[in-house]
């Protein structure tokens, strides 16, 4: 389970101008206590009959308010191990215990605090391989990690500022954060940084040493080649304009990495760095009839140690725009550069030149879209990165039949070449394709029922494998109706048949899959995703049984105890790729850990204006981001979660992904929250499915379940699914 990590915008500053220009700090506290006295929250407390005998003082004492100022805590140790053969080795086994804590503390005139801390220990085999452990792979026995971050601290009457110190992450400018595109990603440091903000203006700037979070089962910080820092800001004009620029510093980075691994960095070399941007449309939502656009501008000098790659200095545009008519919306954008164009200490890829175009149609039974790609890149530095050309062409359509039925399907055809073959890339010259069409209907009184048909033809779906060639044939059912309690069971079943040629010869075996969830009570549940396929099958990211299966039971005043097994999970890659590479890799590996959690809160939150409902109790949100393959927005167990993800509670509270793409905010008002992923930290050529975001009610004391779909750039855009 990862951190809560970084609260990032405090959407009060408006409010809180006003009374701090018209009354003092005393004066406002006063006023709050007052207006607080009379309208008190809810009390998240239960009596027992034998405390209604309780003397006249402790009952008053019981009823009494709790001081101001929201308190919440969380302490968490995990306990599991991995045995893994994917490594080429004999296999290997490893056994990780760690341990995490979390304080948070909202004052009224000093912003919130959150003081975190993650610590790790492991036994057995580390650093072999593409595994080493639940969280990845690290040749060290034990690792920490440590945050303090203060949100929303009122530096003026109209300026708030949010700083982090410890292990954090590198920040853009929002005016530069990623938009359909360009992206120019964000890097972990342990280090501080700090942001400035009144309204739509804001400024941005941090430093720190380059590392990486490795291990488990809570990732510790691990020092990299170099460091990074970053001075940018943000200011709008006009309605809907803004301008943004931002520069950046990298001192001693790798030149190139000769492996997957973060620490198979070569060389040595400094970057200065620097983007503009102008834009209009801040909004990710297509306004109708009004357009939305950025051009960004960007630079990078490069200075090299050795002979492998010397200086170079390169420049790039890259414009977007995109705005919809009626029923029809249109996304298109080019870009243009120089190679080797860095920003801050990421090589910039996707192409020295390119261009795309998106085009959508949405009405109330008929959803269709075309998307046309296109990108070509030179050899570039020194020779270490081959050109290529890419062509690719996207198609998806959705007609609802009736109430109860609904067919449809998506294409994509991709032609690629490389300028010279090269190991662990693909053939130099690669053309791909990849169909899926289904109908979905009600039989009678059962529930859904989905017929699908997925072919691919030569495409690179994993790292460590063969293109896949091949078509499956799927019959998904689920076997209990959908009801709009949170606690309702689920139920849905999937056998297959595939004909899989990915190797030259044509091999044939059933598949199946199940999914889950079952709650004995409102306090316990058990659920999982399974799937299981050929062991020498290509056409799925994983071979042989796969998924994961977990438990958890509330155990009473704030303790839960939970146990969870993983079973050949698919995992992205860390790897900066092109966007046309496969990002995971199969991990053919077997892990399981158990977990007791203490959580707890006191204390009442301070009235903010449009923070917070009613406070009426609290409840937790648990969920995954996945790589939707399939783009019908439900995650099969081949479907691969997407690790170090941005997700994002509210615009405020944030939280990354672990590394099978799961997620937790563990103590959330209840009532309607909305849920979105930073796009920034979403890995290429994957992007969202629904920019809108997702909706999900939280219940009191209770858990609400939702699964976040990542599409490749040009698919169909379902929505989050929420249980």
């Amino acid at each position: 389970m990862p951190g809560l990590a970084l609260p990032a915008v405090l959407c009060a500053s408006a409010a809180l101008a006003a009374p701090v220009e018209s009354l003092s700090l005393e004066q406002l506290e006063a006023q709050r206590r007052a207006e607080t006295a009379q309208q008190r929250g809810y009390q998240d407390r239960f009596m027992k009959e034998s405390d209604a005998s309780g003397t006249g003082d402790q009952a008053q004492k019981a009823a009494s308010p709790e001081p101001m100022g929201l308190r919440s805590w969380l302490l968490e140790t995990r306990l599991g191990g991995t045995t893994a053969s994917a490594t080429g080795a004999d296999g290997y086994r490893q056994g990780e215990w760690g341990v995490r804590a979390e304080y948070r503390l909202e004052t009224l005139n000093h912003g919130d605090w959150l003081f975190q801390a993650d610590g790790r220990l492991s036994s057995g085999d580390t650093g072999l391989g593409l595994g080493g452990g639940w969280w990845g792979s690290t040749t060290r026995r034990s690792g920490l990690r440590a945050t303090v971050t203060n949100l929303g601290l009122p530096v003026t009457s109209h300026w708030l500022a949010d700083t982090r110190v410890g292990d954090i992450y590198s920040e853009l400018t929002t005016g530069l954060a990623r938009a359909q595109r360009l992206s120019l990603g964000t890097t972990t440091l342990r280090g501080f940084s700090t942001r400035l903000y009144s309204g739509g203006t804001e400024l941005r700037a941090g430093w720190g040493e380059r590392g990486d979070l490795a291990g488990g089962p809570y990732p510790g910080f691990e020092a990299s080649q170099g460091r990074l820092g970053w001075f940018g800001g943000t200011r709008p004009w006009g309605e809907r304009g803004y301008v943004a620029a931002q520069l950046g510093v990298a001192q001693g980075i790798p030149q190139f990495y000769t492996g997957w691994l973060p620490d198979s960095g070569q060389g040595r070399q400094d970057v200065t760095s620097w983007a503009l941007a102008v834009g209009q449309g801040r909004s990710s939502v297509l306004e109708s009839e009004r357009w939305r656009w950025r051009a960004s501008l960007l630079g990078s000098h490069r200075s090299a140690d050795g002979t492998l790659a010397g200086a170079s200095d390169a420049q790039g545009l890259y414009v977007e725009a995109g705005r919809r008519f009626g029923r029809f919306s249109h996304e298109f954008g080019f870009h243009a550069g120089r190679p080797d164009l860095y920003f801050g200490d990421q090589r910039l890829y996707g192409g020295t030149r390119g261009l795309y175009w998106r085009m959508d149609y949405s009405a109330l039974r008929l959803n269709w879209g075309l998307g046309l790609d296109h990108e070509s890149a030179g050899t570039s530095g020194g020779g270490l990165y081959p050109g290529y050309r890419r062509t690719a062409l996207s198609a998806n359509v959705q007609i609802a039949l009736d109430r109860q039925s609904s067919l449809g399907g998506s294409l994509s055809l991709a032609q690629g070449r490389y300028s010279a073959a090269s190991e662990g890339l693909p053939d130099p010259s690669n053309r791909s394709a990849y169909a899926y069409a289904f109908y979905q209907t009600r039989i009678g009184d059962w529930p859904r029922t989905r017929l699908s048909l997925t072919l691919r033809r030569n495409e690179q779906i994993v790292l460590d494998s063969a293109a896949a060639t091949g078509q499956e044939l799927q019959w998904e059912q689920d076997w209990l109706a959908p009801g709009d309690g949170v606690h309702e069971p689920e139920l849905t079943s999937t056998l297959g048949y595939a004909w899989d040629r990915s190797s030259g010869q044509t091999r044939r075996y059933p598949t199946a899959g199940l999914r889950f969830r079952r709650w004995f009570d409102s306090r316990s549940f058990i659920n999982g995703n399974l799937r299981y396929t050929s062991t020498q099958g290509n056409l799925a990211t994983s071979r042989g049984l796969s998924g994961s299966v977990s438990a958890e039971r509330e155990l009473g005043q704030g303790w839960r105890l939970g146990l969870m097994v993983s079973l050949n999970e698919a995992r992205t890659t860390t790897a900066a790729l092109p966007a046309f590479e496969p990002t995971v890799y199969r991990s053919q590996e077997r892990s399981a850990y158990v977990f007791l959690r203490w959580e707890g809160r006191a204390g009442q939150p301070y009235p903010v204006i449009g923070q917070r409902a009613d406070g009426r109790g609290t409840g937790r949100i648990v969920g995954q981001v996945f790589l939707d393959a399939n783009g019908d927005g439900r995650r099969q167990a081949d479907e691969p979660g997407a690790g170090r993800v941005e997700v994002v509670l509210g615009g405020r509270y944030r939280t990354l992904t672990d590394a099978q793409g799961r997620f937790e905010f563990p103590v959330v008002a209840t009532g309607a929250q909305h849920l979105t992923v930073t796009l920034d930290t979403v890995p290429l050529p994957w992007g969202l499915a629904s920019e809108a975001g997702t909706s999900v009610l939280v219940p009191l004391r209770g858990d609400a379940t939702v699964e976040l779909p990542l599409v490749r750039s040009g698919a169909n855009n379902p929505k989050g699914t929420v249980n």
